[in-house]
């Protein structure tokens, strides 16, 4: 079952969708909140604060710690959201890693207007993630 939704044009645009959402994402958190020194939530925010400590790249600490919480999720929510999550897990990892290689700079000065930016790109793109049954 499965199998057969990855294979039709809805997975693929649920795919595609949840794709957008997360580059959305990352862009605002290695364009906006990691050159202005803000931390997020959650295991990313975790993964950041190892950066900002030890220079330790976000795109290999983000799906180590997610390691544990993939297992978690494929038993208690099943293997759709499951898929999903790890495809969201290495997409992100992915994304955060080479963004990471071209954005060193603040592309904005002002930290309040960096928060701001960073923070409705992650909204909006996190929220797509979500509207696609992604994590």
């Amino acid at each position: 079952m499965v199998k057969r939704f990855l294979l039709s044009w809805s997975g693929f645009k649920d795919y595609l969708i949840i794709t957008f959402g997360l580059a959305l994402y990352t862009l605002g958190l290695t364009l906006f909140l990691i050159p202005a020194k803000i931390v997020t939530g959650g295991v990313a925010g975790i993964a950041t604060l190892i950066y900002f400590a030890s220079d330790f790249p976000i795109g290999i600490s983000y799906p180590l710690m997610n390691a544990a919480l993939i297992l978690m999720a494929v038993r208690i929510l099943g293997a759709r959201f499951g898929i999903r999550t790890i495809y969201g897990i290495i997409v992100v990892s992915v994304l955060v890693g080479v963004f990471q290689n071209y954005f060193h700079q603040p592309i904005i000065r002002d930290e309040f207007m960096a928060c701001i930016i960073g923070g409705i790109m992650g909204g909006i793109g996190i929220g797509l993630v979500f509207t696609q049954g992604g994590s």
